[in-house]
């Protein structure tokens, strides 16, 4: 909060840039697709060192990175995007 009126700001601290309003996710130039990756999958690097990623409950590999389903509404509207901190 801003010592000196009390009102909330936010701040980001890979750009630096900070906001009297809370910055709406996915609008920061630096705001990525959620990177937390499904249950059970796991990213590992094959002998060229290119990225797969394996599912250890299917068995399933693949190169393209899976996502985990997205967020509830709530969850969306109570997180701020990377980066940034109230």
């Amino acid at each position: 909060a801003d010592p000196s009126t009390g009102n909330k700001f936010y701040y980001n601290s890979v750009t630096g840039e900070t906001s009297w309003e809370k910055p709406a996710t996915g609008t920061s130039p630096s705001q990525h697709q959620d990177t937390t990756l499904p249950a059970e999958w796991t990213e590992h690097s094959d002998a060229t060192g290119a990225v797969f990623y394996y599912n250890a409950g299917t068995g399933e590999t693949q190169w393209d990175r899976p996502f985990a389903p997205p967020k509830t509404q709530m969850q969306t509207v109570q997180t701020l995007p990377e980066g940034w901190a109230e």
